[in-house]
């Protein structure tokens, strides 16, 4: 982590999967980011309160606001591995 710099939301999620999948993509594009409140929205999921951010840290955040808001861009024949 690099010093003096906080994590910062970028997104919230209703699920896990969409969270890890957004984590998946900035991940491929050199970006670190956390996934927040996951384990609890899976124990709260009954109630309805299903809570889980994205987070980036402070310097990273335009850039991975930008990533996440263009469309998929995935080719057949892009070798992707899922294993990362």
């Amino acid at each position: 982590m690099r010093e003096n710099e906080k994590l910062v939301t970028i997104a919230k999620f209703e699920n896990g999967f969409d969270a890890q999948l957004a984590k998946i993509v900035l991940q491929r594009e050199g970006i670190d980011s956390v996934i927040f409140g996951q384990d609890a929205a899976v124990s709260l999921y009954f109630t309805g309160i299903t809570h889980i951010e994205l987070q980036v840290l402070s310097g990273d955040v335009e850039r991975a606001q930008q990533i996440l808001a263009r469309p998929a861009e995935a080719t057949e024949d892009e070798d992707i591995d899922y294993n990362e």
